[in-house]
């Protein structure tokens, strides 16, 4: 049924209850909008809420809301679902979603906006798309917008702005946590994985933030690509432990950090790749420490990287750490390693951020050959952005390598399709550019072809190559180790 007010409805449940518990199914909507919540409501496990377009739940000071059975946020792309404080002065409380013990209950919130409020799941499954939530209070520094504790979680295509009070999104002991499309304004500690053992930080973008953008702790198999992060006090990316234990098998591909202290940070026993990055004008580009006594070096492999006008230097690493760096460019110094340049990278227009390469940058086509072409089909190019030369692809005979899943599976499926009959040769190099494994060497038909990798190899980065009549074509695959 519709509420015309839960104001008056509140009144009669207090005669029974202490806290409002309400049953069935309730249903909040434009026509009936605004409801005043003027105390703490509780849905209990029996309950189906329903949230349509343009509902408007205008929010008490300190006042929660509680969820614990099914519920929908059915909000529109131009009538969100909006949770607004009474006093903007003071915000309100917390949307709760409680699903204690549970593993299969889904929660889905598409075009809601939250002023002034925070979002506290527990062993649910989120699905989060087009949020926008805003938070001018004086926040705790452990209070988050989004808290998922334990359960699985995607945020897409959402923003998040604050005043550089409490954190933003934290996942901890969740068994998935996706963040894509998402932008980050003034909100420390943007994205913070603790404990979580697989994650994707895709596409997002962070700016003007007090602490660190990205921080991962005791976090392992993790993505982190195609970001962009601007104007950080502390660390773009911090990859470490915070007392939680190291984080291994991280990958950083394809992200611009520009103006922080330490671009990225490897700590405490972590270790990983970075990949096609562009660092600039940061004090440190790459830091790879112990920090905490006892905790053992870090270990990271930089390759395809621009390192552009650091402040201070581009690597820093203690005696028990290392840093590999190859197939990159620094114009501040030489970089230790093979296959490095010292020359300037040559951006199209670095003061309004445009990183692009200019058609004279000395980072086109010196990447590492190994790794998979660029989409115009070249050799790759140094940093996160490629420069695209036209007319450069041939046609081919095949539609191309794809393998399923690309993400630290047990095992993965090689898919290609054949325009003719050819001869194939299929095989997989490890990160130094080595054969480990042919998969295929023989002629093959015209059709779709599958191979299954069952066996597991170790952690790293794996490329899987196809050769066709002699012209050469990659994809990429990931691995989790034994």
């Amino acid at each position: 049924m519709a509420h015309k007010s839960l104001y008056s409805i509140f009144y009669f449940w207090s005669f029974l209850f202490s806290l409002q518990s309400i049953a069935n199914t309730f249903f909040y909507n434009d026509i009936n909008s605004p409801y005043y919540i003027t105390s703490n409501l509780v849905f209990s496990e029996s309950d189906t809420v329903i949230f349509e377009a343009g509902a408007t739940l205008i929010v008490s000071p300190g006042v929660d809301i509680r969820l614990k059975g099914l519920a929908y946020f059915n909000g529109g792309q131009n009538n969100p679902i909006s949770f607004l404080p009474l006093d903007s002065a003071l915000g309100w409380g917390r949307l709760y979603f409680d699903n204690f013990g549970i593993q299969s209950k889904h929660y889905y919130l598409r075009n809601v906006l939250i002023v002034d409020g925070l979002i506290d799941s527990h062993y649910a499954f989120m699905h989060i798309s087009h949020l926008e939530m805003k938070n001018d209070q004086d926040l705790l520094w452990d209070d988050n917008f989004i808290y998922i504790r334990k359960g699985w979680a995607e945020v897409d295509s959402s923003r998040l702005v604050g005043i550089n009070d409490g954190e933003g999104i934290q996942f901890l002991g969740a068994s998935f946590a996706r963040v894509s499309y998402c932008h980050f304004l003034g909100t420390p500690d943007a994205i913070e994985l603790i404990n979580v053992d697989q994650g994707e930080l895709l596409n997002n973008s962070f700016r003007n933030i007090s602490d660190d953008a990205i921080d991962l702790n005791h976090s392992n198999n993790t993505i982190i690509k195609n970001n962009f992060i601007s104007n950080v006090s502390d660390r773009g990316m911090e990859i470490g432990s915070e007392n939680f234990g190291s984080s291994i098998n991280i990958l950083i591909e394809h992200n611009i950090i520009e103006n922080c202290n330490v671009g990225i940070i490897f700590k405490e026993g972590s270790e990983g790749t970075v990949l096609n990055n562009t660092l600039h004008n940061n004090n440190i580009a790459i830091s790879c420490l112990e920090l905490v006594g006892g905790a053992g070096g870090s270990s990271v492999s930089v390759e395809n990287t621009i390192f552009s006008n650091s402040q201070t230097q581009d690597l820093q690493k203690d005696l028990i750490s290392n840093i590999d760096v190859s197939y990159s460019l620094s114009n501040s110094g030489i970089l230790s390693g093979s296959n490095n340049l010292f020359d300037e990278p040559l951006f199209v227009d670095e003061s309004i951020q445009d990183f692009s390469l200019d058609p004279y940058s000395a980072c086109i086509n010196n990447g590492n050959p190994y790794r998979e072409k660029d989409l115009d089909c070249t050799i790759s190019d140094i940093g996160a952005l490629y420069y695209h030369q036209e007319g450069q692809c041939e046609t081919i005979d095949f539609s191309g390598v794809k393998v399923f899943p690309t993400l630290f599976s047990q095992k993965a499926e090689i898919v290609y399709e054949l325009k003719k009959e050819g001869n194939v040769v299929l095989a997989i190099f490890n990160d130094g550019g080595q054969e480990v494994a042919t998969l295929v060497d023989a002629i093959q038909e015209k059709g779709i072809h599958k191979i299954t990798l069952k066996k597991q190899r170790s952690s790293g980065v794996y490329f899987v190559s196809l050769s066709f009549d002699n012209k050469v074509f990659g994809a990429k695959a990931i691995q989790l180790k034994n």
